[in-house]
């Protein structure tokens, strides 16, 4: 298939393997680890959902750009997401016109009803019909940071005294090893899921793949406990130069005793150990201004994320943002909850 943009020896290959040279690709566009096909199977197995690589190629078959995208699926839908929780595109960013023009029918003729990524890249696709959402996450910069001292002076006054205080009371704090601690770590997701309101879009299954794939040496579990009992829990996953808040999760007994806040403490002083460039607090909503002051009291700052999307069925896209809006909703929050707790 040949277009405007397309030179005769281009073509688009589409399939659940990585071309060969896609590590490399994605080694030399980014550091991130969701970019990698080693997260790839991460969501592959932890959604039990189709996951595609998809790639411009030349020659002999080499990518010179891509994205990788699994299935979201409900009755009657099917959207393209690239990727939980950053996609988009790696490579030559300047040939996003040729990808799309062969990318989206190609999709389309799989049976998808929508295209969508979300890319910590805030240069835009071009020459393709793209929907472009402007979103925001918080990053920590620690290319200053060398020590605990460094990290403790750029604190406010009431967060230090907390982290005095969770000392007095006995909280403890542990990296999880043990696969078997994963149901009670996930449960403190649930358990702050249903405090919130809020829908549990992660199933147990992610949490038990990051763990048997990627713990010690990409991920880690920190756990912090009163009298012997998880009260709460960060997940974080590591890239090249730094590291992402993934989710957390808390019962009540966690906030008179500060947990959460020294495990974010403690996090951060992990990245620093490391000699990571920078902390990931991950996407922000624009209205949730509680979060976001959680956020920057630690000092992160905001930092643009860049949404794309396409409709592929005028129709069932309409059914999507209908169904995406029930599951935010009270009852359709609860049925998630309910669905991620019985599986």
């Amino acid at each position: 298939m040949t277009g405007p943009f397309l030179a005769t020896s281009t073509r688009l290959v589409v399939g659940p393997d990585p071309p060969e040279g896609w590590d490399e690709l994605a080694e030399a566009s980014t550091d991130l680890i969701f970019a990698t096909s080693s997260w790839a199977g991460v969501v592959r197995a932890a959604f039990r959902t189709e996951v595609l690589f998809a790639a411009l190629v030349e020659g002999e078959g080499r990518p010179v750009l891509g994205l990788i995208g699994s299935e979201r699926r409900v009755p009657g839908f099917r959207m393209f997401h690239s990727l939980v929780p950053y996609g988009g595109l790696i490579g030559d960013r300047s040939r996003s016109p040729e990808l799309f023009e062969l990318l989206l029918p190609e999709l389309r003729r799989r049976g998808y009803h929508s295209f969508a990524a979300e890319d910590t890249d805030t240069e835009a696709p071009t020459g393709a019909r793209l929907t472009v959402v402007h979103g925001i996450r918080h990053v920590l910069d620690l290319s200053e940071v060398r020590s605990e001292e460094d990290l403790v002076a750029g604190y406010p006054k009431a967060l230090v005294r907390g982290l005095r205080k969770a000392e007095r009371v006995g909280l403890e704090v542990s990296a999880s090893r043990d696969p078997a601690d994963v149901d009670a770590i996930y449960d403190l997701y649930l358990a702050a899921m249903e405090r919130n309101r809020a829908p549990a879009w992660y199933p147990r299954g992610l949490y038990r793949e990051i763990h048997r794939r990627l713990v010690p040496d990409r991920a880690d579990y920190l756990v912090a406990s009163l009298d012997g009992r998880p009260v709460a829990m960060v997940a974080m996953v590591r890239s090249g130069l730094g590291t992402h808040y993934w989710m957390g999760g808390s019962v009540p007994e966690a906030f008179p005793a500060r947990a959460n806040d020294t495990l974010f403490h403690r996090a951060i002083l992990g990245a620093v150990a490391r000699g990571d460039r920078y902390f990931d607090f991950m996407g922000t909503r624009a209205d949730d201004l509680d979060l976001r002051r959680f956020k920057e009291k630690w000092g992160a700052r905001p930092v643009p994320v860049l949404g794309y999307q396409a409709s592929l069925s005028a129709f069932r896209g309409r059914l999507w943002r209908a169904a995406y809006r029930v599951a935010r909703s009270g009852p359709g929050a609860w049925l998630t909850r309910r669905l991620q707790r019985s599986a």
